[in-house]
């Protein structure tokens, strides 16, 4: 679970960091793929990011109310 949770907060964050560089493009930077598949992708990772994260906090809600 904890391994989870951290795949999806690194995947959020990276992503949340990416963005907005393929949308600006400062200075000389580039994104390797074509700048309208560099940003869908980037949504989609952090829309994914923030399904598993929902994921995660539901499968471990039922956990910790049973050992209440």
């Amino acid at each position: 679970m904890m391994l989870a949770f951290v795949a999806s907060g690194s995947l959020f964050a990276l992503s949340c960091w990416k963005l907005p560089m393929a949308v600006i493009r400062p200075g000389d930077y580039a994104t390797v793929e074509y700048v309208t598949v560099a940003v869908l992708q980037r949504t989609l990772s952090i829309g994914a990011s923030l399904v598993l994260l929902a994921a995660i906090l539901s499968a471990a809600a039922p956990a910790a109310t049973l050992r209440r």
